[in-house]
């Protein structure tokens, strides 16, 4: 059985191609493109055990509104409130074109990977963290 984890990304073909890649590692990789839906999703599939977050994407579902530099900020917020909601440890990781804008900030927090070049990286320290 493969342990479900979730793809907050807004890209699709991406997504798609990152599903196929999970699998490899003994994956299930749900996905959403905004992060109230990967919310909703977390509450009610209580199966996934980790996210990916992209490092800009939407917060909501109306696409009138631009991809936001905060996200993941907002992210780890509503991370930390579904942990305490639930009583539970959800494990995440920022998987973006552009590492060196989170590196810093993110250090001690969140491991930053580089989209499209460290998937093997990238899912390994997932395993690590299950």
């Amino acid at each position: 059985m493969s342990t479900r984890i979730l793809l907050i990304d807004d890209d699709a073909d991406y997504c798609k191609s990152m599903q196929a890649e999970a699998k490899t590692f003994g994956f299930d990789l749900v996905t959403t493109w905004n992060l109230a839906d990967g919310a909703d999703l977390i509450r009610k599939d209580r199966k996934i055990m980790a996210v990916i977050l992209d490092g800009r994407c939407y917060l909501n579902e109306d696409r009138q509104e631009p991809v936001r530099s905060n996200f993941v900020v907002h992210a780890i917020e509503k991370i930390r409130e579904l942990e305490d909601e639930y009583n539970r440890v959800i494990p995440f990781c920022v998987n973006t074109e552009t590492p060196e804008e989170f590196k810093e900030d993110l250090m001690g927090i969140s491991e930053v990977f580089l989209k499209n070049k460290e998937h093997d990286t990238l899912f390994r320290h997932l395993k690590d963290m299950i």
